[in-house]
């Protein structure tokens, strides 16, 4: 299944994921920037115009699979083809299975660290502690600090985060929600 419709499902939620609607060449610029910055892939600004219909083309654009992988790991899939299923395991309705857009605690190895960004502009780096305990090492423009740890059980791409047992020095601030509204991206460094 790789027709238009499917191609527009991606675009969407690239979209709602950067919360940049591509209207403009700078909107196409910060685009690949922030692709690149949570994904550490690179699309070029030309090639999210052509994938978007921005630029004409001689023919039928067909996205290279590189692309169309780094666009659904950017959204929080595996891959394109891990999109693809989840869209036609009925992805796009209101309950569903939540497949590889998920990492639990469990699964991330002690010291390893994850960026998590949400809206407006949020990014914070964290690092696994072990036992689902985590350490916050770096952030921008968010209500955490430097040093803050808390608990998590997993992270969910394009869901909220919740974070239980916020502390700070040594102080409990009680639980937080980290992208209460459009959810979180996120990417293992």
């Amino acid at each position: 299944m790789t027709d238009e419709t499917t191609y527009m499902s991606l675009r969407q939620l690239v979209e709602r994921t950067s919360r940049i609607e591509p209207l403009s060449p700078a909107d196409f610029d910060r685009l690949a920037k922030s692709i690149d910055s949570l994904t550490h892939r690179y699309i070029s600004p030309t090639t999210l115009k052509r994938f978007w219909g921005y630029l004409p083309t001689n023919n039928e654009f067909i996205p290279r699979r590189y692309s169309l992988d780094t666009l659904a790991i950017y959204v929080g899939h595996k891959d394109w083809n891990s999109f693809i299923a989840n869209i036609e395991a009925g992805g796009d309705s209101q309950s569903n299975f939540i497949n590889d857009r998920r990492l639990h605690s469990a699964d991330i190895a002690e010291g390893q660290l994850i960026r998590v960004i949400w809206d407006p502009d949020r990014e914070i780096t964290i690092k696994h502690l072990g036992d689902g305990t985590f350490t916050i090492t770096e952030c921008r423009n968010s209500k955490l600090r430097l040093g803050d740890s808390f608990r998590c059980s997993a992270l969910i791409a394009n869901e909220p985060l919740y974070l239980t047992a916020l502390c700070r020095d040594g102080k409990d601030l009680g639980d937080y929600v980290c992208g209460r509204v459009s959810g979180i991206a996120f990417t293992v460094i």
